[in-house]
């Protein structure tokens, strides 16, 4: 750790300094090891961390069209409680296919994520071609990449 080797410190007390604790570190050696943490623009890493604390706080979610502004609307208002909440939101878009969806599930998992939340469309979300509701707006040009409707 770069931090230790500025401060010739262990990276036990530039741990106290960054977690604050457990133990106490001397005022005038945490001010040495915030000085370094600045100047060095050091990070800690969140795998690391999440593996020490048994916490990544971060959700995942699988969405099957975020072109739909039903999905799109879902995952801006989950990510905003996620963020209001301290989570990371990372969001998937199986476009409809259920083998991007398995990857999704799998590679979220993998990251250790604390909640997966899986949309799958019903009939009222497919509706890019039913009636708009009240006081909403719907686009009728073409996305270039799939030639669908947006």
């Amino acid at each position: 750790m770069p931090v230790t080797h500025a401060q010739k410190v262990s990276p036990s007390v530039v741990s106290y300094v960054l977690n604050q604790g457990p133990r106490p570190v001397a005022p005038a050696t945490r001010e040495r090891v915030l000085a370094a943490v600045r100047e060095l623009g050091y990070r800690p890493k969140s795998a690391a961390r999440a593996l020490r604390l048994s916490h990544t706080m971060t959700l995942g979610l699988v969405v099957p069209d975020l072109a739909n502004p039903f999905f799109a609307e879902l995952a801006m208002s989950l990510e905003d409680h996620a963020w209001a909440a301290g989570y990371t939101l990372l969001v998937g878009n199986s476009a409809g296919s259920a083998e991007r969806e398995t990857t999704y599930i799998q590679t979220f998992l993998d990251r250790q994520v604390e909640g997966l939340l899986l949309s799958r469309p019903t009939e009222a979300s497919r509706g890019r071609h039913a009636s708009p509701a009240p006081g909403s707006a719907r686009s009728n040009r073409r996305s270039s990449r799939s030639g669908r409707s947006a």
